[in-house]
C-alpha cells in the first residue's frame, strides 16, 4: 500500500480535501480490458463523504485522463476504530 497522494503526485486539490484522503491509502488500481474505467482501492481509517469520494473521482478523471468516456471509480474499504461500531 502507498499513501493516496504518493500514488497520485500530479494531483492538485484543495486543502480541505488534501486534508481528508492524507490518511487514505491506496491497495490497488486495476483498469478494465476495455480501458474505460479505473478502479482505485483505498483503505481510510475514518468514513469518508459520498460527495469527497465523486469529487476526488472527478478531480482524478479531470486533471490525469483526456478521454471523454474514461471512468475513475473508487473502491472503499475502511479500518475502523470501536467508536463506529454499532450497538
Amino acid at each position: 500500500m502507498v499513501d493516496f497522494f504518493e500514488a497520485f503526485e500530479l494531483l492538485q486539490v484543495n486543502t480541505e480535501l488534501k486534508q481528508i484522503y492524507k490518511d487514505t491509502r491506496v491497495e490497488n488500481i486495476t483498469m478494465t480490458p476495455k480501458m474505460d474505467q479505473m478502479n482505485i482501492s483505498l483503505r481510510s481509517t475514518h468514513l469518508l463523504t459520498y460527495k469527497d469520494k465523486t469529487t476526488m473521482e472527478y478531480q482524478i478523471k479531470k486533471q490525469l485522463f483526456q478521454k471523454e468516456n474514461f471512468r475513475v471509480s473508487l473502491l472503499m474499504k475502511f479500518d475502523l476504530s470501536e467508536a463506529y461500531t454499532p450497538q
